[in-house]
């Protein structure tokens, strides 16, 4: 009887071997794919979400603030302000306003108010009354009476650095909290850009960031029915592109494309 086993039948099974190993190492490194692969987009679907989020909660409470501009005497739309990207940045800047989400204190609402004439004058249409938002917060103005034809009886209340407000006060951007949203480049980690809320008091404070919103973007942009007349006057059209990358090989991992339009409650129609 034979004990051992001839060289042509150990390279078969070392040959055998070799194929059984390949294959489960390409199985291996095939389901690590798939799973790093299904990672990677369920974070950009999480960061979608986040972006989606925040753009309800900061533009919905949003809105056009007017101002005259001093030498047409034309009223003009200040914010919310799109400041258009350049070629080496990540996408657009945003800077807006945001309304106060509770009543002013009686005590801040002085002035002599003694008649509104809803009845020749309703502010909401009677029709559209059920589905009409509730207001939260306005500025009356002290000196508006019945006889002014002219003159604004209310204006929004809107986040300040003092947190209450005059009739002036309203008025005036540089007694205003002003945010925006804007892409800082992530170099460290990501080599894509980083969301950021940030905010500051009046024209000319510090911007303070407020809170990182989302990582992985690829490009920001911002338009308004200024930038594109078939939005209505109160919309503000988002469109963001993400793309994650395999950290260690650098390959493109997945990537989304987020458009939102938000209808922001307080506009103008001029």
């Amino acid at each position: 009887m034979r004990h051992g086993s001839t060289m042509i039948e150990v390279f078969l099974a070392l040959a055998i071997l070799a194929t059984a190993l390949t294959v489960a190492l390409e199985s291996m490194v095939n389901i690590s794919s798939y799973a790093g692969l299904q990672t990677r987009e369920g974070d950009l679907v999480e960061q979608s979400r986040s972006i989606a989020r925040h753009l309800h909660n900061d533009l919905a409470n949003s809105g056009w603030f007017v101002s005259t501009n001093s030498q047409t005497g034309q009223l003009q739309r200040e914010f919310p302000k799109v400041i258009a990207g350049g070629a080496n940045s990540y996408g657009d800047e945003l800077v807006f306003l945001r309304l106060t989400s509770e009543r002013l204190p009686e005590s801040d609402r002085t002035g002599p108010i003694d008649h509104v004439d809803f009845v020749n004058r309703p502010p909401v249409a009677m029709d559209a009354y059920t589905r009409g938002d509730a207001v939260h917060s306005l500025v009356l103005n002290p000196a508006w009476s019945p006889t002014t034809q002219q003159a604004t009886f209310a204006l929004p209340a809107w986040e300040s650095a003092s947190g209450t407000l005059s009739y002036q006060d309203a008025q005036d951007a540089t007694k205003l909290r002003q945010y925006r949203y804007v892409v800082r480049p992530d170099l460290q980690t990501t080599g894509r850009g980083v969301l950021m809320r940030e905010y500051r008091n009046g024209s000319t404070g510090k911007w303070i960031s407020d809170r990182r919103i989302a990582d992985n973007i690829l490009s920001l942009r911002f338009t308004t029915n200024a930038e594109e007349s078939w939005l209505n006057a109160n919309q503000l059209r988002v469109t963001v592109s993400l793309q994650a990358d395999d950290l260690q090989s650098g390959k493109v991992r997945a990537t989304r494309t987020l458009e939102v339009i938000v209808a922001m409650r307080s506009g103008t129609t001029n």
